[in-house]
């Protein structure tokens, strides 16, 4: 539950700032929004990663390295949800050390697509963009 949670403070947060500067600049800067989520994310993930990356090379076999080199080249693109779909899920991290950032993956995946539909919502207006999500909500629930 507390991932769901952690979700829907984050998207109505993104969605705070999308919407605020629409409200305030009339536009909305895609270049600028992806550039905060980078300089945010990237610098700690890529740290994390160099370090956890080095542990395991000095911990594990050759198997175990290249299952893990694929896991990284996943987290460095904010997609290891994709490439854990048809694996099974291992609490023994000591081999696969970005599981835990399957939910990033979904995290970053959303504002990939949300800050456009946010803002094709708000030229529509709230009032008709609100009508066009009930909708959307509805039908693929």
């Amino acid at each position: 539950m507390g991932v769901e949670i952690f979700f829907v403070i984050s998207g109505y947060l993104i969605s705070k700032s999308i919407f605020k500067e629409l409200r305030e600049k009339q536009s909305f800067s895609y270049s600028q929004f992806y550039g905060r989520r980078i300089r945010r994310i990237y610098p700690a993930l890529i740290a994390m990663l160099l370090y956890s990356f080095y542990i395991l090379c000095e911990c594990s076999n050759s198997a175990q390295l290249k299952e893990a080199s694929k896991s990284l080249i996943a987290a460095c693109l904010m997609a290891v949800n994709i490439h854990m779909m048809h694996k099974e899920y291992v609490h023994d991290y000591s081999w696969n050390f970005v599981q835990i950032l399957w939910t990033l993956g979904i995290e970053e995946q959303f504002y990939l697509f949300w800050p456009f539909f946010a803002t094709q919502l708000w030229k529509l207006s709230m009032e008709k963009g609100l009508i066009i999500i009930g909708t959307a909500i509805f039908i693929l629930y």
